[in-house]
């Protein structure tokens, strides 16, 4: 078994490696990554605390954030990233 440290090591190593394979593709797939989960975020503790108001303000932040991604993105109101950027085979347990 590795220590934590080593193990954080190896994830960036080969993180860094899967990126540089096919930058393009993958840094966008990244990002979208990101978009993706700050919505989800979003969502979940909106679902939760909506309507709690010492929450009001994370709220706003996180709207503000996702407004500038979809900007960045060029992505309208509606629209989100669901293009499938590249095929990530399967995995051992399906």
């Amino acid at each position: 078994m590795l220590p934590p440290t080593n193990r954080q090591l190896l994830d960036l190593l080969f993180t860094l490696i899967f990126m540089t394979d096919d930058f393009p593709k993958r840094s966008l797939a990244y990002e979208f990554s990101g978009y993706r989960q700050g919505r989800e975020e979003f969502d979940k503790f909106h679902k939760r605390f909506g309507t709690h108001p010492k929450w009001q303000s994370y709220f706003q932040g996180l709207r503000e954030l996702r407004e500038t991604m979809e900007k960045y993105f060029q992505l309208g109101r509606n629209r989100r990233p669901t293009q499938r950027l590249f095929h990530t085979g399967t995995r051992p347990t399906d």
